[in-house]
C-alpha cells in the first residue's frame, strides 16, 4: 500500500475529528444555555428533549436510505453544505435580531427566540452526532482492519488532546471579549474545513477488494447492545462529578471554563490509555481480530472498577475549591478508558460487515440507537433524582445502573467473540 496515501488519510481523519469534536463541545454548551434562557419552564425544555428522539430517529432513517450500498459520498455532499448554511443563518439572525446569551435578558425573549432556540437545539443534537458518525464511517470505508487496529487509537489521541486545548482557549476568548457571534462563525468554518478535508481525501484507497459476507443477526444485535448500554453507562459517573462542579461554579462562564481546563487534564491521561490502545492494536495487527472481543472484555472490567470508584468521590471531595475541581483524576481515567474502548473496540467491530453495508450498519447503531440512549439516560437519572431527592442521594441507584449496563456489554462481547473466533474480519 502507498505510504503517502496512508499518511494523508491518517492526518486527514485526525484533523477532521479535531475540528468536529471542538465544534461539538462549543455548540453543545451554547445550545443548552440558549435553550434554558429562552424558556422559563423546565418542563417544556424536558418536552423538547423528548421530542428530539423521534426527530433524530427520523433524520437517521433518512440518512440510512440515502447512503445504502456504501454511498457515503451522498451524505457528505448534502450534509456539510446544509450545516454551513445553517451556521451562517444563525450568525445573521444573532447579529440582526439581537439573540442574547446574557441571563439578564432572559425575561425579554420573544416567541421568535423560542422557536429559534428550539430549532437550534434539534439541529445541534443531530448534526453533532452525525458529523462524528460520518467521519468514522468514512475512515471505515477506506481502512483495513489491521491498519485501523493500531492507527485508530493514534487518531483518537490526536483528536482528544487537540480538541481539549481548542475548546479551553476559544471559549475563554469568546466569553472574555463577549464576541458570541464567533460561536456560529466558528461553526461554519469547522464544517467547511471538515468538508474540504473529505473532498481532498475522497479518492484515497487503502483497502483491497472486499469479499466479506454479512454477519449474523446476533452479531448486529450484540453490537447494538454494546453501543446502546455503553452510551447509557458512561453517563452515570458524570452526574456526581458535574453536580460537584456546578455547586462550585454556578455561572455558565465559570463552568465552561472549568470543563475546558478539565478537558486538557483528561486529554493528558487519555494519551497514556490511548498509547496502550496502540500497543493492543499492534497485538491485534499481528494476531488478528480473534483478540478483539477478549481485549474489549478486559477493558470493560477495568472501566467498571474505575466507574464504581468514581461514585465515591463526591462525599470525600465535597469541600474542594474551583481550582482543584477539575483535577479529580479518577474520573478522567474512567472516561479515557471508555474512549479507548469506544474507538478501538467498537469501531473495529464494524469491519465485520461487508463494505456496502458497513456505513448503513454504523448509522443504525451509532446514530439511531445512540440518539435513543443519550436522552434515555437523562430521563432515568431525573427519575432517580426525583425518587431519592438529590443526585448524591441517588448514588447507589446510579452505581447499580452503571454496573448492570456494563455487565450487559460484557455479555454482548461474548456473542461478538463467537463470530470472530475464526478471524472472520481479516
Amino acid at each position: 500500500m502507498n505510504f503517502k496515501q496512508n499518511l494523508s488519510m491518517f492526518f486527514g481523519i485526525s484533523f477532521m475529528l479535531i475540528f468536529a469534536l471542538s465544534g461539538m463541545l462549543i455548540l453543545r454548551d451554547i445550545r443548552d444555555v440558549l435553550l434554558i434562557q429562552s424558556f422559563e419552564s423546565n418542563s417544556f425544555v424536558a418536552i423538547l428533549r423528548l421530542i428530539q428522539i423521534p426527530i433524530t430517529i427520523l433524520l437517521g432513517v433518512g440518512a440510512f436510505f440515502l447512503t445504502r450500498n456504501g454511498k457515503i459520498k451522498r451524505a457528505f455532499h448534502l450534509f456539510f453544505p446544509i450545516n454551513i448554511l445553517f451556521s451562517l443563518l444563525m450568525l445573521a439572525l444573532f447579529s440582526f435580531k439581537g439573540i442574547s446569551l446574557h441571563s439578564s435578558l432572559a425575561s425579554s425573549v420573544t416567541m421568535f427566540n423560542k422557536i429559534l432556540a428550539s430549532t437550534f437545539y434539534f439541529w445541534v443534537g443531530f448534526s453533532n452526532l452525525f458529523t462524528i458518525v460520518l467521519i468514522w464511517g468514512f475512515a471505515n470505508q477506506h481502512y483495513t482492519f489491521k491498519r485501523a487496529s493500531y492507527q485508530y487509537p493514534l487518531i483518537a489521541l490526536l483528536a482528544t488532546f487537540s480538541s481539549g486545548i481548542y475548546i479551553k482557549y476559544l471559549m475563554g476568548f469568546i466569553f472574555e471579549k463577549k464576541l458570541y457571534y464567533l460561536i456560529f462563525l466558528a461553526s461554519a468554518i469547522i464544517y467547511a474545513v471538515v468538508y474540504i478535508i473529505y473532498f481532498l481525501l475522497r479518492e484515497v484507497h487503502l483497502r483491497k477488494k472486499d469479499v466479506l459476507k454479512k454477519p449474523s443477526l446476533k452479531y448486529l444485535i450484540a453490537l447494538i447492545t454494546i453501543v446502546f448500554f455503553l452510551s447509557i453507562a458512561k453517563y452515570f459517573p458524570q452526574l456526581p462529578f458535574k453536580h460537584l462542579l456546578k455547586l462550585k461554579a454556578p455561572q455558565a462562564k465559570d463552568y465552561i471554563m472549568i470543563m475546558g481546563a478539565f478537558s486538557i487534564k483528561q486529554a493528558i491521561y487519555s494519551m497514556f490509555t490511548l498509547l496502550l490502545g496502540v500497543l493492543l492494536g499492534l497485538w491485534m495487527y499481528i494476531k488478528g481480530s480473534k483478540l478483539l472481543a477478549k481485549i474489549g472484555g478486559v477493558l470493560i472490567i477495568v472501566t467498571t472498577i474505575l466507574g464504581l470508584y468514581v461514585f465515591k468521590m463526591p462525599a470525600r471531595e465535597a469541600t474542594i475549591d474551583i481550582k482543584s475541581a477539575y483535577s479529580l483524576m479518577p474520573y478522567g481515567m474512567l472516561m479515557s478508558f471508555v474512549a479507548l474502548f469506544l474507538y478501538l473496540i467498537k469501531e473495529l467491530c464494524y469491519f465485520r460487515f461487508p463494505l456496502k453495508n458497513r456505513f448503513s450498519a454504523k448509522i443504525l447503531v451509532d446514530l439511531i440507537f445512540v440518539s435513543i440512549a443519550i436522552p434515555l439516560s437523562t430521563y432515568i437519572s431525573t427519575l432517580v433524582i426525583v425518587m431519592k431527592g438529590s443526585i448524591l442521594g441517588g448514588l447507589n441507584a446510579f452505581m447499580g445502573l452503571f454496573f448492570i449496563s456494563m455487565l450487559i456489554v460484557f455479555i454482548a462481547l461474548y456473542w461478538i467473540n463467537k463470530e470472530q473466533k475464526n478471524n472472520l474480519i481479516d
